[in-house]
């Protein structure tokens, strides 16, 4: 008995390999492009870079008024012109998909000087974490997960990462409003979004 147990698993082990070497040299460049971009850029761009740009929307969007039409990773990059700056930007991404993104590095390969990551405080709050684009991001990181690139695509086939529709977000975010509490390191009269979201429009009706 445990020898056909054995030689089952032995097989399913072969039959997972071979598979996962089949997909990776075949179809995996094009699942990157198309649901993991921000990992295939790293990947292609890790040999000549020497600082990598994490960004989001606000490295992207310039107002037309403004004097120059740069994106502010271009702009840095003006001051350091001997350094090859490679962004990469992605609308509505927040600290924990940063933290993702530095996993893909190839530490068998040349590794960047330096690694600049772009937050603000809105990318902190429950209605960014919770936005519309959301379940993409999450999405997006499935291919990068560190396990046989194979498996990571039944992953993504099943639907095997943070799948909530819209509504499902948009009460996990409500109710953060409700129950996380608000700290400054000042004294601050509302304990919770949701009471400063309030009295701020009962003041302003």
């Amino acid at each position: 008995m445990i020898k056909k147990i054995s030689i089952r698993v032995f097989g399913l082990l072969l039959l997972v390999t071979v598979l996962n070497f089949i997909y990776t040299y075949t179809f995996f460049k094009k699942d990157l492009k198309n649901k993991g971009k921000q990992a295939l850029e790293i990947k292609q761009t890790q040999d000549s870079t020497d600082i990598y740009y994490f960004a989001k929307s606000s490295n992207f969007n310039a107002r037309k008024t403004n004097s120059i039409q740069n994106s502010i990773s271009e702009i840095t990059n003006f001051f350091y012109a001997k350094l090859k700056i490679t962004s990469i930007q992605t609308s509505a991404v927040h600290a924990f998909m940063f933290k993702n993104r530095l996993t893909q590095f190839n530490t068998s390969k040349k590794l960047p000087k330096a690694i600049v990551v772009t937050v603000n405080a809105r990318s902190f709050n429950a209605d960014w974490i919770n936005s519309k684009l959301e379940t993409q991001l999450q999405e997006s990181m499935v291919l990068m997960r560190p396990y046989p690139n194979i498996i990571n695509r039944f992953a993504l086939s099943l639907k095997l990462f943070d799948n909530k529709t819209e509504q499902e977000r948009e009460k996990i975010m409500l109710t953060n409003w409700d129950t996380t509490k608000l700290i400054f390191p000042f004294e601050f009269k509302y304990k919770t979004v949701r009471q400063w979201d309030y009295t701020t429009y009962l003041e302003n009706f």
